[in-house]
């Protein structure tokens, strides 16, 4: 987990344009979810998927 307030530039090394975003790097393919993340199980399904 990156907090961007507490270290802004790893926006720029994690190609971050829009928070909040959430980047599984594992298993591939990647996913990169962004924005509003309340549902927690559709978000669960998507990490899953």
């Amino acid at each position: 987990m990156i907090d961007l307030l507490d270290n802004p530039d790893s926006a720029i090394d994690t190609d971050i344009l829009a928070i909040p975003t959430l980047i599984r790097r594992s298993p591939r393919p990647f996913l990169r979810i962004v924005g509003e993340m309340s549902d927690s199980e559709r978000v669960w399904g998507l990490l899953t998927s």
